[in-house]
């Protein structure tokens, strides 16, 4: 539907789709961009290397997905 009917959607439309995780004010979104950033900071860095490495890997195909594996 997205593709092929090319309909614009609103924030409100797209969470409710399920295409973003949450929608907030403009004078809001500094903070809540803030306060996401330290909740991956306090995750592993290691976790947050491995997962990056494999959604670059996902996105460079097959090829990508064959170097991620070793």
């Amino acid at each position: 539907e997205i593709w092929f009917l090319c309909r614009f959607y609103d924030a409100q439309e797209a969470l409710d789709m399920g295409l973003v995780n949450t929608v907030v004010p403009l004078e809001k979104l500094e903070a809540e961009t803030i306060q996401w950033c330290r909740e991956m900071l306090a995750n592993s860095p290691l976790a947050i290397r491995c997962l990056k490495a494999a959604l670059n890997a996902d996105c460079d195909g097959q090829a990508g997905l064959q170097e991620l594996a070793g």
